[in-house]
């Protein structure tokens, strides 16, 4: 955050909401914020362990942004919270030991709703960076207790409500969607070399291998492309992705930073086309599918890896390095290709991933 700008500001002009102020501080991130309040809104608290995309996308974004509701958004909750009343409590994935605890006994007392929201499968491939770490910290068992102890689960697939299905039957899905404000309303830095954009984190190294052999092939055929990655980290996972994405640096480079969370689109400025190469795995299929919605707000062409969660979407499917090859040169090449595959992947996510009718549809679950 600013120095010197107050939570409240800060989220206004984030996704300037005029009509949005505050009636009460809560711990580190915490705040009410509403919209023509009166009693009979919905009083929703949203926990959030720390500020990453997950949960900008999944809380923060969506909690802010919803109509005739009062929400309060904390990372250290305690009773005192609760005292003016609360309906839902929600939070992403999981929350510490202590932290459950805590919020099973006050909804005995207080008789609110907890949500759990889950965006990700719980076991994870065995060639994921994180996957050590979950094993060590047994985090499929906190996050299947997270499950069991939720009044209702939303996730963003219906993939991945089948796996919760199997420990509580009250489950929705609530997809992932990009709202039409804040960082989301920018316009592209103009180029007259065609950009090949990817980003993510280091999770994603085996993703990005896909394309070693691909962009080896561009180098050869396509030398004026210009490669952007970003998300950057300087660290060995990154150093190994870079040298995929642009056949050992002999492609031209743009390296972007990882940002926060609140303005990491900005990137999207130097993207033309987005590659979004998948692994098909056991973890992979259960993801969402954002980096599409990402790229359609901008009516960015997408090349994606023909497997979940990227099926059933107006994208340019690849299954080998041939038609990575192919539908690159082919966008590289025509302006208006890019502009007609951008168009109806942006008609096709405004319609079916829109975000205020899919933010209506998460507050009449919570109602409910």
């Amino acid at each position: 955050m600013p120095n010197g700008l107050d939570i409240v500001s800060y989220w206004r002009l984030l996704f300037r909401m005029v009509r949005v102020s505050l009636s009460a501080f809560g711990s580190i991130y915490g705040g009410y914020f509403f919209s023509n309040f009166n009693a009979l809104f919905m009083k929703i608290i949203g926990y959030i362990n720390e500020v990453n995309g997950v949960t900008y996308h999944r809380i923060l974004a969506p909690l802010l942004l919803m109509p005739e509701v009062k929400v309060y958004i904390t990372n250290n909750f305690d009773e005192k919270d609760f005292n003016e009343g609360c309906d839902v409590v929600v939070y992403n994935r999981i929350i510490p030991q202590d932290k459950l605890t805590a919020l099973l006994a006050l909804k005995a007392k207080y008789g609110f709703k907890i949500v759990c929201d889950i965006d990700d499968y719980w076991h994870l491939d065995e060639h994921h960076i994180l996957y050590q770490n979950y094993l060590d910290n047994d985090y499929a068992a906190k996050q299947i207790e997270a499950i069991t102890t939720a009044d209702i689960v939303t996730v963003t697939n219906g993939r991945l409500a089948s796996k919760v299905a199997e420990y509580n039957k009250n489950v929705e899905v609530v997809a992932n969607a990009i709202p039409k404000s804040g960082q989301f309303d920018l316009e592209r830095t103009p180029s007259k070399v065609p950009r090949l954009f990817w980003q993510g984190s280091q999770t994603h190294r085996k993703d990005v291998e896909i394309l070693r052999p691909v962009a080896l092939e561009l180098y050869h055929k396509l030398p004026q492309c210009k490669m952007v990655m970003a998300g950057y980290n300087d660290d060995k996972e990154w150093h190994s992705m870079v040298s995929s994405y642009t056949a050992s640096k002999m492609l031209a480079l743009m390296l972007i930073e990882a940002q926060n969370v609140t303005n990491y689109y900005e990137a999207y400025k130097e993207a033309d086309i987005c590659l979004v190469p998948l692994i098909d795995s056991m973890f992979n299929q259960y993801k969402s599918n954002l980096k599409v919605l990402e790229a359609a707000n901008l009516g960015l062409p997408v090349i994606a890896s023909k497997v979940n969660p990227y099926l059933d979407l107006p994208v340019l499917y690849a299954e080998n390095n041939k038609e990575w090859v192919r539908h690159i040169k082919r966008l590289v090449e025509s302006r208006k290709a890019q502009k007609e595959c951008g168009k109806e992947l942006k008609e096709f996510c405004n319609k079916h991933y829109n975000f205020e009718k899919i933010n209506v549809l998460r507050k009449k679950i919570f109602e409910h």
